[in-house]
């Protein structure tokens, strides 16, 4: 039993010994075969040196300043009279035009005589002085300093009549106030009031009463004349007649005394309401309203006249800067008309002396104003190429400066020079243009490799032109950072910013977050970004 335990256990451990060697021979195939997956990376220190640093760029040959033979207006081609690789004398006879007024010729006499119509009619419009005409047609028009100062002396003038208008404006008020107040003093009169209102009542009765006894004496009078008419007896109605007559009579007696009586009343109560009020200060302060209203009628007279002449001189100075534009207009149409009587009638000559090409014209060709016609290319002018360097690259180089040609062997006899650094509209602020002066045996439109300057300079950190790269970020190099692990050291890359200071065809010099001592990745087999494990090829 004892034995039979022991070779079960010994078999236990010889099954978990072959386990484990099985366990560790897969997992170094397994990172064996991981890490031949992987991608492969040649790397380089950084070190320390010196770069011979060239600015280059490549450009087109160009002639130099070319003469472009343009047209001024509309013109039918009658004879050409050179070909193209022709050589010219200044002065030498290029074309020839039929001989008739283009349609550019007959536009502009039109314009100028529209200008000139239109100046004229402004003038009267506007009834503008003789004096106004002739400060604009004697150049005097932009000068406005006498404008100046007539518009301060208005502006003057309006402020003070303002002043004068606001100030008797607050006093009217204040002596119109002084007036009503007098006006509206009252005394106690309702004693004479209420003895004014009894006779008044006393009238009022008077009235009625009469009324009604006139009613009566009219009645009594008709029934009176019928009687009569019908031959009936009067007696009774007379005597009622003569009746209400009386009493009509004492009627109207009361009237006349009621109205004595309501005419003393109203007498007594206007006596002491006259007796109440200060009539001498009000007819003073009266006079005294009526002046300085005057003064204030005066005074906004003169404000509006003031105002008046303020505008004036501003629609004057208005009206002189409308004018000058027109007639500005007239200038411009007669010299467009000069322009286009002076190009020498109905031929062109050559401007300068050279050789003629890209003739654009036939005989009988309509061309339009300002078409080149042909160029000619002067013979001494030389040529001229144009390359784009970074800002930070042109501040290496110079005017004067000798631009070496890339395959040299090819080019032995052209030399050029640099003439103008200039700013790259195009890209403000990040690029240049360099112009260069080429001599030698070349021809136009062909393109060269130029190299600018040989100055040499020790930098601390150089690495290889391929082991900087750059996205939208910037430029950036990969280096290597290795990690330890159980079974082996692995290797990843790393970012790290830099800026490139100076580049030869081989190395550049680079800043950053660097020791100096760092592997950097120059190639790998696969396309890699920081993060990515890699493996490093054996030297």
């Amino acid at each position: 039993m004892k034995e039979s335990l022991k070779k079960n256990r010994t078999w236990v451990i010889k099954l978990a010994a072959v386990f484990f060697v099985i366990l560790l021979l897969l997992t170094f195939f397994s990172n064996t075969i991981m890490n031949y997956s992987l991608p492969q990376v040649a790397t380089q220190t950084i070190q320390s040196g010196t770069i011979t640093s060239k600015v280059r760029g490549s450009g087109t040959v160009t002639t130099a300043n070319p003469y472009n033979v343009t047209v001024s207006s509309e013109r039918k081609i009658k004879i050409v009279n050179v070909k193209e690789g022709d050589s010219v004398e200044q002065g030498a006879l290029l074309v020839m035009f039929e001989d008739t007024d283009s349609s550019d010729l007959t536009q502009a006499k039109k314009t100028l005589e529209q200008a000139k119509t239109e100046y004229q009619k402004y003038i009267v419009a506007n009834e503008l002085s003789n004096e106004v005409v002739q400060r604009v047609e004697n150049g005097q028009s932009g000068d406005f300093s006498g404008y100046k100062t007539r518009l301060e002396q208005a502006k003057q003038s309006v402020d003070a009549y303002q002043a004068q208008v606001d100030s008797y404006t607050s006093s009217t008020k204040k002596l119109q106030a002084q007036l009503d107040a007098l006006q509206n003093t009252t005394a106690d009169t309702s004693a004479e009031q209420s003895a004014l209102d009894v006779e008044n009542q006393e009238l009022q009765a008077a009235q009625a009463e009469q009324t009604t006894a006139e009613n009566t004496v009219n009645s009594l009078q008709e029934q009176y004349s019928l009687y009569q008419e019908a031959g009936n007896d009067v007696s009774g109605v007379a005597a009622s007649l003569a009746a209400a007559k009386n009493t009509l009579m004492n009627a109207q007696n009361r009237v006349t005394n009621a109205q004595l009586a309501v005419d003393k009343a109203q007498a007594a109560l206007t006596a002491k309401q006259d007796n109440a009020q200060n009539k001498p200060e009000i007819s003073k302060i009266q006079t005294q309203l009526n002046s300085e209203n005057a003064i204030l009628s005066e005074a906004t007279d003169n404000l509006t006249k003031a105002q008046s002449d303020h505008g004036k001189i501003m629609t004057e100075m208005n009206s002189e800067t409308e004018l000058a534009a027109l007639y500005s207009a007239i200038s411009d149409a007669q010299s467009a008309l000069d322009k286009l009587t002076a190009d020498g009638g109905n031929k062109i000559t050559a401007p300068v002396s050279g050789v003629v090409s890209n003739i654009t014209i036939t005989k009988g060709q309509t061309v339009a104003a300002e078409e080149t016609l042909m160029t000619i290319t002067g013979k001494d002018n030389g040529y001229t190429a144009t390359i784009t360097v970074t800002s930070e690259q042109a501040k290496r180089v110079k005017t004067g400066d000798t631009a070496d040609i890339n395959e040299s062997w090819y080019y032995s006899d052209i030399a050029a020079t640099v003439t103008a650094i200039r700013n790259d509209k195009e890209n403000p602020g990040k690029s240049k243009l360099i112009d260069l002066k080429v001599t030698g045996d070349v021809t136009e439109g062909t393109t060269l490799n130029f190299a600018i300057g040989d100055k040499s300079k020790t930098y601390d950190m150089i690495v290889p032109n391929g082991a900087v790269r750059e996205d939208n970020n910037g430029k950036f190099i990969l280096i290597i950072r290795e990690k330890s692990s159980p079974l082996g050291n692995r290797y990843f890359a790393k970012r790290i910013d830099v800026d490139v200071t100076a580049s030869d065809d081989v190395n550049s010099a680079v800043t950053g977050e660097l020791e100096g001592y760092e592997y950097v990745i120059t190639t790998s087999t696969k396309a890699i970004k920081a993060g990515d494990q890699v493996r490093l090829k054996k030297s």
